[in-house]
């Protein structure tokens, strides 16, 4: 389970456009590796630079769960 913080307001529909959800009670995204797979794809230069511009402000923390 991958975690983002950090500034994720600006990435909020790239973060959706790959599947993580965010779950408020921990002001978190939270998602899977191919999730992660997803978003480092999408916010390739090649791909868009306005997203990744968006997700320079992400943080990534591996964790067991979030329930």
């Amino acid at each position: 389970m991958i975690k983002v913080t950090g500034n994720t307001y600006p990435a909020r529909k790239i973060l959706k456009d790959s599947d993580f959800e965010w779950v408020p009670q921990y002001k978190a995204w939270f998602g899977t590796e191919e999730n992660k797979k997803e978003l480092d794809r999408i916010t390739r230069p090649s791909y868009s630079r306005t997203n990744q511009k968006a997700a320079t402000g992400l943080q990534f923390e591996t964790v067991d769960s979030y329930k």
